[in-house]
C-alpha cells in the first residue's frame, strides 16, 4: 500500500508545517512586537495566550498516551 506511506508523510509534513507557522507567530508577537488588531481592539496578547495553551495541551496529551502505551502495552 504505497499510497498509504504518501498520505501519512503528506500528513506529518503539513503538521510540521503547521507547527512551524504557530512557533513563528507566537515568537512574533512575544519577542518582535507583532500587532494583530481587530478594529479598534488588539487580540495579539488573546492569539498568544491560545497558541501557548494550545502547545502544552498537545504537550501533555502526548505525555499521557506515551505513558499508557508505557503501562499498558509492555511486554513483560
Amino acid at each position: 500500500m504505497y499510497y498509504m506511506g504518501i498520505k501519512f508523510k503528506i500528513i506529518g509534513f503539513l503538521l510540521i508545517i503547521s507547527a512551524l507557522f504557530l512557533l513563528s507567530l507566537s515568537f512574533s508577537i512575544m519577542f518582535l512586537g507583532l500587532s494583530i488588531d481587530f478594529g479598534n481592539f488588539n487580540i495579539s496578547p488573546i492569539i498568544v495566550k491560545i497558541i501557548n495553551f494550545i502547545i502544552i495541551a498537545v504537550f501533555l496529551s502526548f505525555v499521557a498516551y506515551v505513558g499508557y502505551i508505557m503501562a499498558f502495552h509492555a511486554k513483560d
